[in-house]
């Protein structure tokens, strides 16, 4: 089931329906693919289905990370995919750290361009930049 045409307004048009979802764990770089609109996600009645929106999110992020660092790629490739059409992005980063007591902190990156090309380019510059961000300055940390 995809999302309609109606729910799909805010996705930005990109080549071929493919989606990147860019996730930075301990300084090792994954680009996870997913067609964009595939998830069944549209927009999501929190209080009648889920509950707490934030939590909802949480784990689906939690659980991204914990495929992708099982190796299990395209499981988190799914779930990349719902977060992406959750957000209308075809195109994210997260930078992903787990601290000592075993909790996820990270920043998730929506990008902005005109072209799939574009935003795709300029992931591949913020995923630098948030793997080494005492070289390249302080934008992002």
């Amino acid at each position: 089931m995809s999302i309609s045409d109606d729910q799909r307004e805010n996705v930005p048009e990109i080549d071929g329906g493919r989606g990147s979802f860019f996730i930075l764990i301990e300084k090792k770089a994954v680009e996870l693919r997913f067609d964009v609109g595939a998830s069944g996600v549209g927009r999501i009645d929190f209080d009648a289905s889920v509950g707490d929106r934030e939590e909802f999110l949480k784990g689906l992020v939690a659980l991204v990370v914990d495929e992708t660092e099982q190796g299990n790629f395209r499981s988190a490739s799914k779930v990349a995919g719902l977060l992406a059409d959750y957000y209308s992005k075809d195109v994210l980063v997260l930078d992903a750290q787990l601290h000592q007591d075993d909790t996820l902190v990270g920043e998730m990156h929506f990008i902005e361009g005109e072209t799939a090309e574009e935003r795709r380019e300029r992931a591949l510059d913020v995923l630098h930049e948030c793997a080494k961000p005492s070289l390249v300055g302080h934008t992002l940390h």
